[in-house]
């Protein structure tokens, strides 16, 4: 526990001090230069942050990419990226959950749900699990445990450093974030039970596809 809060305190130290907010309503950091993108990839290297409007760090994640009899493998913001529309992705959806928090659990019930409805217009469902019950940081275990309690087919991964602790407080998961896969530009961010808000957004970003 004391490892995870030195964990999140440390990401929320490293989002000040390069200007970055968790207020879905702050102005985006341009700080951060390439801290953005990852060695030997094609991806934004400007702009980096965790507001509307920035870019999303290259984040590699560990988990599985379509249900519990996907290999493990790790997760990379850079697979996701597609900036020619080659690989038919458009925006990918992110929520941040735990174990103790109802309302993930909540929203996880409706994922599947959610995935056959855009799915088929390139929307991407990721689902970061941080915590486990006793708010200890989760593992590979803690993926699997996730996957087959809701009987999920998008992917999910572990964040066990609390990398997304720069987004928000997790006290007030779970964390939404949508991001847009051709810039790797953030479209919203909120927290809490907002998933009327998601798929509001959602239907304006596809509609007509």
């Amino acid at each position: 526990m004391k490892n995870f809060a030195s964990a999140v305190a440390f990401a929320a130290l490293a989002a000040s001090s390069s200007g970055c907010s968790s207020s879905s309503d702050a102005a985006p950091s341009t700080a951060g230069g390439d801290k953005c993108k990852a060695a030997g990839t094609s991806y934004p290297t400007t702009g980096c942050g965790v507001t509307a409007g920035a870019t999303l760090t290259n984040y590699t994640f560990k988990g599985r990419m379509t249900g519990i009899a996907a290999t493990s493998q790790n997760v990379v913001m850079n697979d996701l990226y597609d900036p020619d529309g080659k690989k038919g992705h458009r925006y990918l959806y992110f929520n941040a959950a735990a174990f103790w928090c109802a309302n993930c659990k909540e929203d996880a019930k409706q994922l599947n749900t959610l995935n056959a409805k855009y799915g088929p217009k390139g929307v991407l469902f990721m689902t970061v699990v941080m915590q486990k019950a006793d708010r200890s940081p989760a593992d590979d275990s803690d993926v699997d445990a996730w996957i087959s309690t809701f009987k999920l087919d998008s992917i999910v991964v572990s964040d066990p450093t609390a990398l997304l602790g720069a987004f928000f407080d997790v006290n007030t998961m779970p964390l939404n974030v949508i991001v847009d896969l051709k810039t790797m530009k953030i479209v919203k961010v909120s927290t809490g039970a907002d998933l009327p808000g998601v798929t509001a957004q959602l239907d304006s970003l596809t509609a007509g596809s």
